[in-house]
């Protein structure tokens, strides 16, 4: 059985020429994604008839096929990758997050304002989160035990709705990519003169969000930000013109955001002052939003054109009313400056319009399903004149470590190497696992970010049994802490971006971790380790889901 849908190739011809397996839906997979596959019939049809507006930035699979010739940098630097989780207390989605940051090779988590108690003033509670960044990124020194860091890259994600899906590496690669490729769409927009004397390169990147919030298309975190790189009719004929499910990610989520110290501090910087200059809301992204706003109320001013069609486009509500009717208010009043002259507007801000690195789950459900490419197969002869809907595993993927990766030759619990030999084999690859793939944007996302309200909260039970490493987490999980104490050396990591990466220690205390045992966490304000059965032994019959717990013959956390 197989899907023939002649519209999906306008759809497949908009991916990168890049090796791939390619496969084709099953019946199993079919049967769970037939109704998102019914929007992406209807959304590909028009996509293909359909031009693209004058706004329209070049698509990211192109901007990254062209600069795909570029000489990659041939001087190799050392370069840490951190991973901050703003958590006050452990419970089972925090322990999630954990389970599959570890098997998946991330860093040890920096849980950020740890066992703080929670202040009865919202002013000040606000202040915490972003002030308890700011101070750990303000403690990353250019050195530690193994020698001179040239570049120190950061992972901050909210620490009770994500998990992780794909390999750290997978991650890395991609956000250089996505670099790239923004930078291409912006110096094309604004011309190579201004966007290098402005230095709009784009370092840091946010997750997408399909509104603007608090909704108030006056403001220019609302009105003023970019459209992205996606296709017109991504989401299907009522795109941008139905409800939030069919809107353009054009808004970013505070709750995943990747990029470098140095940046990432100047933005903190600006976000605290923010909050002290102007406390209107108790939520981070709007006045991480806010500073969005202003970065591309700039740029405009460099594109009189632009700027005036950013104006006049209507948004809900707004369809009956004249262009001058609009209200599009100017960041006039910030903490940079009484006015945009002279000011710090450039934070090297993007979005992860694609869905590459960051998967919301808020306005994307019907968007999404599980597939797994070893259960495909392609019919011999095929009645149907159209070409058939695969779905590929990107390069990237297919290139990193195996999902099912376990220890040879350690000389130490042959039994746990055993019991997984016993299910699975070392060379086990991606195509024999679920992933969760968005078939609008056509994309496997390293991490999945469970956002939203009511209606997204149940998912957090609904998908965890259905992560690929559900089907022996225990053991994996050992597998990896195993794995981490002998990992982090420069010949053992990939060169990524011109950097060897190593997982940041998280604390001074990190050399003792061999003997304490890794698989915890570390804890900001003191420097403290959490082992794991300290942070979440109470709840592994809640995340372990093939045998409700680890076994005692070997627990080094």
């Amino acid at each position: 059985m197989s899907i023939t849908l002649k519209s999906f190739r306008a759809l497949s011809q908009r991916r990168q020429q890049r090796p791939a397996l390619k496969t084709l839906l099953t019946t199993r997979s079919i049967r769970n994604a037939i109704p998102a596959l019914c929007l992406v019939l209807s959304l590909t049809c028009f996509y293909a008839l359909i031009p693209r507006s004058s706004t329209y930035l070049a698509p990211l699979d192109q901007a990254i096929e062209d600069k795909s010739t570029e000489a990659q940098e041939v001087s190799v630097g050392n370069a840490r990758f951190h991973l901050l989780v703003p958590a006050t207390s452990s419970n089972p989605d925090l322990c999630k997050l954990s389970l599959s940051v570890q098997i998946l090779d991330y860093p040890i988590p920096v849980l950020i304002n740890f066992g703080h108690p929670e202040d009865p003033d919202s002013y000040v509670q606000h202040l915490a989160k972003p002030q308890g960044i700011l101070n750990y990124l303000d403690s990353i020194s250019g050195e530690d035990d193994r020698g001179r860091v040239d570049e120190d890259l950061v992972l901050i994600v909210d620490g009770y709705d994500v998990w992780m899906q794909l390999h750290r590496d997978v991650l890395i690669s991609r956000y250089y990519e996505m670099n790239r490729a923004a930078d291409a769409r912006t110096n094309a927009t604004y011309g190579d003169e201004t966007f290098r004397r402005l230095d709009m390169r784009q370092t840091t990147i946010f997750g997408p969000d399909k509104i603007c919030w608090p909704i108030d298309f006056s403001r220019p975190a609302c009105w003023a930000v970019p459209r992205g790189a996606l296709p017109e009719y991504t989401f299907g004929p009522r795109t941008d013109h139905g409800p939030e499910e069919f809107n353009i990610p054009r808004w970013l989520n505070s709750g995943t955001i990747l990029g470098p110290a140095s940046d990432l501090r100047t933005l903190f910087r600006a976000t605290i002052a923010e909050i002290q200059k102007n406390h209107t809301t108790d939520s981070d992204q709007f006045y991480l939003a806010e500073l969005f706003g202003q970065q591309e109320f700039g740029r405009l001013q460099h594109r009189p054109d632009l700027l005036n069609e950013m104006r006049k486009i209507r948004y809900p509500g707004e369809e009956g009313l004249r262009d001058e009717e609009l209200d599009r208010k100017e960041p006039t009043s910030s903490v940079m400056g009484s006015n945009l002259e002279g000011r710090l507007t450039e934070f090297h801000i993007g979005i992860d319009y694609e869905s590459r690195i960051f998967q919301t789950l808020a306005f994307y459900k019907q968007f999404l399903t599980w597939t797994r490419a070893s259960s495909a197969w392609r019919p011999r002869t095929s009645p149907h004149q159209g070409q058939p809907f695969d779905v590929q595993l990107a390069k990237d993927i297919l290139q990193s470590p195996s999902p099912m990766l376990t220890r040879n030759n350690t000389g130490r619990d042959s039994d746990v190497a055993d019991d997984l030999s016993s299910i699975y084999t070392s060379s086990s690859p991606w195509q024999d696992v679920d992933l969760l793939y968005n078939i609008a944007t056509v994309q496997h996302p390293a991490l999945l970010h469970i956002a939203g309200g009511f209606r997204e909260k149940p998912f957090r039970e609904y998908w965890w049994s259905k992560l690929w490493f559900q089907a022996s987490p225990s053991r994996l999980r050992l597998e990896a802490v195993a794995r981490h104490g002998s990992m982090q050396t420069d010949q053992q990591t990939p060169l990524i971006g011109g950097y060897r990466w190593l997982n940041a220690a998280g604390s001074s205390e990190a050399q003792e971790l061999p003997a304490r045992g890794y698989g915890g966490a570390w804890v900001d304000h003191a420097g403290g380790w959490i082992s794991w059965k300290g942070l979440c032994g109470r709840f592994e019959e809640e995340i372990y889901r093939d045998s409700g717990g680890e076994p005692d013959f070997f627990h080094p956390s």
